[in-house]
C-alpha cells in the first residue's frame, strides 16, 4: 500500500496521508497546538509567525477538504 501525500508550495509542512481526511485530522491537530502556543506567547514577533503558520495550516486544511485537490501519486 502506498502513502500518497500533497504539499503546498508556500514552505508548508508536508503532510502525509492515505486519505485527505487523515491529513485533514492532522492538520487540525497541527492548528490546535499552535493556536495554545498563540495564546500563551508573549513575544510579538513569535505571535506573528505563529500566526502565519496557522494562516499557512488554513489553507492546507481548505486543499485537504476540497475534492478536487490533485494528491500526488493519484494522477
Amino acid at each position: 500500500m502506498n502513502n500518497y501525500h500533497f504539499e503546498r508550495t508556500n514552505n508548508s509542512p508536508e503532510i502525509v496521508s492515505l486519505y485527505p481526511k487523515e491529513a485533514a485530522e492532522h492538520i487540525t491537530d497541527q492548528i490546535i497546538k499552535l493556536s495554545d502556543k498563540y495564546e500563551r506567547c508573549s513575544d510579538v514577533i513569535a505571535r506573528a509567525e505563529l500566526s502565519k503558520a496557522m494562516e499557512t495550516l488554513n489553507e492546507s486544511l481548505k486543499d485537504a477538504l476540497n475534492p478536487h485537490f490533485l494528491i500526488k501519486g493519484m494522477e
